[in-house]
């Protein structure tokens, strides 16, 4: 083998380690743990009633995410389970990149959700294009509009009608008016 051969061999060889280990993370290039929580998921209402997945970058790298990718999990018996349900995604479906301080967000319409207890998983890239992290939001809960209610769970009074008390101030409302300075036992004059 030429003295030539071999440079080049090894040459290859050192680029080709090179090239693992930019693509490999490591603890000193990867995403640290801390640098995870500086990164928030939140769930949100908007005012017409969709909801409002929301990441905002606090980190001080760029990271690599799409929101339209989120997988909603529910909880059941103590335990959070993919959900099945079908959603409605508003936003454009594509990765970005989010800067430090940079925020981004995806609608979606929930009323197809069952009432539960729900919260999002999504994988984000950071640093970009080299560790990929799974990031879970808050939980956040979905009720019935109109849940119904027992007797037994609202008191009642029962000298007023629906419950409501008299108000104590007021004359009763089918009492003549008093004229000022009159006494109250006596009826007001025409």
């Amino acid at each position: 083998m030429s003295r030539h051969t071999i440079l080049n061999a090894t040459a290859a060889l050192l680029l080709t380690g090179a090239l693992v280990a930019c693509a490999t993370p490591n603890a000193e290039t990867g995403t640290a743990q801390s640098e995870l929580t500086l990164i928030h998921l939140t769930t949100a209402p908007t005012d017409d009633g969709q909801l409002l997945l929301r990441l905002e970058n606090t980190a001080r790298r760029p990271l690599k995410a799409n929101l339209c990718h989120a997988e909603l999990h529910q909880q059941l018996d103590q335990q959070w389970e993919p959900s099945e349900q079908e959603l409605t995604w508003f936003c454009e479906d594509a990765y970005v990149i989010v800067n430090p301080g940079g925020v981004r967000e995806a609608r979606f319409d929930a009323s197809a959700l069952q009432p539960g207890r729900y919260r999002f998983t999504t994988s984000i890239e950071m640093p970009v294009g080299l560790d990929f992290k799974k990031l879970t939001s808050s939980a956040f809960d979905i009720v019935a509009l109109n849940a119904p209610t027992s007797s037994d769970d609202v008191p009642t009074d029962e000298s007023t009608p629906g419950g409501e008390e008299a108000p104590e101030d007021e004359p009763p409302t089918d009492a003549a008016p008093v004229e000022e300075g009159a006494p109250a036992d006596q009826a007001p004059t025409p």
